[in-house]
């Protein structure tokens, strides 16, 4: 399919659709610009002297599989009875009564998605207010990269940083006019269970906790160690033209720098969606630290253009052109060879107009909705690629500890809503991790399914998290009803994913036939799992190309399921 119209195509590949530009850092995490690469994640905030990079690992996540049972352990005949007494209460409609027979069958809440760590950069004497006029921060979505620039005193500073999915790293370049003084250093709202540090490098071994409650758990619910979870590492690794490294507990530093390079890379001991971690807290400091001196070694050009590769590869493969005025109709095109890719250029793009100057302007709604879209297939592939997990409800940032609603998978809508673009977007393989997920549901639903009702098949209810959590959590509503013919599914995703005939075979028990015994529950979730692609409309699929057949390469680390 054509990448855009003749009168469209110079708009398209404009920066004013991929570009999101600010005149002043974010003050808030909501106003960070996010990057990832489906298992690392940053929020860039683009501080003048101090810049702060928050940062996700899409592993880190609280507790293990065995809490979704701790706090209530079930008994299958005592729910098999409290099912029969919901039922008939139901039938005499005392509601409120059949919801206290059902509360014993649930479980409080799922775990929870945590924040990882946070990396602080500071040049000259720290934070400054920037020479007046000078200060830009921008995203440019069609490379991914993330600048921001400014003069302090007449000295001009300017920060890229990009998240390269090929090696596994977080890679920081700063550039500077003049020698200053420059600090780098790593903290974490985690557990740290010890620091290390050498010329050059330095890392954090962290703790994960064993059970965090959502925050409107209420009053005594909050963060709790000491029981099964996870551990992780965080490490960087630099390079910079200025005197000699000095190393402390918290980071590195080195005084006449004019230019620096920073590869960080995070790591975890999860092992596989719903099963339960493997390792310790320096076996994935050692992966870490591997991983990051691995793309410093490989030099400042190599891991760059190996990153806008893969970027471009999956974000040029679809445009919006909405025309040269509002009165124009939209034009959706898709293309698998990324016809329009920005050429590979990683121009900072600071000269866009901002976004702040695009709210409220009739004249530029085209523009803003052209960027908006751009900017929804841009946080999808960037939380959820093939081998990481999926997006959580939000995406793969996040910097509470107790974030809101858990920041988990709410499977009853709003999963499904992070996936919708998907197919529309021609990112099939950015639904891979969903389809992974419901396969680690499958084979975990079928006990809950035995458990709470006493049926064949399995069942996964409203909530869920890593661990593959698939019982009733507390306030739960009946089964996920999302309507997945909004994916605008390629006929061949089977063949990207090889998840979908283990789901049919497991699935096709669910529904009701006369198999299943009289008063099942059947659970829509599975049965749109059965064939999802049956229901996708032939007007969502007329704007898909389609990809090759059979499984796209996967570079860099290998996926998570291989450890």
């Amino acid at each position: 399919m054509a990448a855009a119209n003749a009168s469209g195509g110079a708009d398209i590949a404009s920066g004013r659709f991929h570009v999101l530009g600010y005149p002043e850092p974010a003050l808030a995490f909501t106003e960070a610009l996010p990057l990832g690469n489906g298992r690392l994640g940053a929020m860039c905030f683009g501080g003048a002297g101090r810049d702060l990079i928050r940062l996700n690992d899409g592993t880190a996540w609280s507790g293990s599989p065995a809490s979704e049972l701790f706090a209530e352990p079930q008994d299958a005949a005592r729910n098999a009875e409290e099912l029969r007494k919901a039922r008939q209460l139901i039938r005499d409609g005392r509601y409120s009564a059949a919801e206290q027979c059902l509360a014993g069958m649930s479980q409080p809440y799922t775990q929870s998605y945590l924040p990882f760590a946070d990396l602080v950069i500071t040049a000259g004497q720290g934070a400054v207010q920037p020479d007046r006029g000078t200060y830009r921060r921008a995203l440019d979505l069609r490379t991914g990269i993330h600048t921001h620039s400014y003069r302090m005193r007449g000295n001009r500073v300017t920060q890229q940083v990009f998240v390269s999915a090929v090696r596994g790293v977080l890679v920081v370049e700063v550039e500077a006019d003049h020698p200053m003084h420059l600090a780098v250093e790593l903290q974490s709202q985690l557990r740290i269970h010890g620091s290390a540090g050498s010329a050059g490098t330095h890392g954090l071994q962290l703790l994960l906790p064993s059970d965090v409650a959502p925050a409107h758990a209420g009053p005594g619910a909050g963060v709790t160690y000491g029981g099964p979870a996870l551990a992780g590492a965080v490490v960087l690794c630099w390079e910079h033209d200025g005197g000699e490294s000095a190393t402390t507990d918290s980071g590195l530093s080195a005084g006449g720098v004019t230019r620096a390079r920073i590869c960080l890379a995070t790591d975890t001991t999860f092992a596989a969606l719903g099963v339960q971690p493997r390792g310790s807290a320096a076996e994935a400091y050692e992966r870490a630290e591997a991983r990051a001196r691995e793309a410093l070694s490989a030099g400042s050009e190599t891991p760059r253009a190996e990153h806008l590769a893969a970027h471009g590869s999956l974000y040029g493969r679809a445009a919006l052109s909405l025309g040269p005025s509002a009165a124009s109709s939209p034009q959706v095109a898709a293309s698998p060879g990324g016809a329009v890719s920005p050429g590979g250029a990683a121009s900072p793009a600071v000269a866009d107009a901002d976004v702040t100057a695009l709210i409220g302007n009739r004249d530029a709604a085209p523009q803003l909705a052209a960027l908006l879209f751009n900017y929804g297939r841009y946080l999808l592939l960037c939380s959820s690629r093939p081998g990481s997990l999926p997006a959580t409800l939000q995406g793969l940032w996040n910097e509470d500890m107790q974030p809101p609603w858990s920041s988990n998978y709410t499977l009853n809508i709003n999963t499904e809503m992070n996936y919708w673009g998907a197919g529309p977007a021609n990112l099939a393989e950015c639904f891979e991790p969903f389809l992974e997920l419901a396969a680690a549901l499958a084979r975990n639903g079928e006990a809950t399914a035995a458990r709470v009702y006493g049926l064949p098949g399995w069942v996964v209810h409203h909530n869920t998290d890593a661990w593959a959590f698939s019982s009733p959590s507390q306030a739960t509503r009946p089964g996920p009803s999302g309507r997945w013919e909004r994916l605008g599914c390629p006929r061949n995703l089977p063949n990207i994913c090889g998840s979908a005939p283990p789901l049919r075979h497991k699935s096709g028990k669910c529904g009701p036939s006369s198999s299943v015994p009289a008063g099942s529950i059947w659970c829509g979730f599975s049965r749109c799992l059965t064939d999802p692609l049956a229901l996708c409309r032939p007007h969502h699929r007329r704007t898909i190309s389609r990809l090759p057949r059979g499984r796209p390469q996967r570079p860099g680390p290998p996926p998570l399921t291989s450890r």
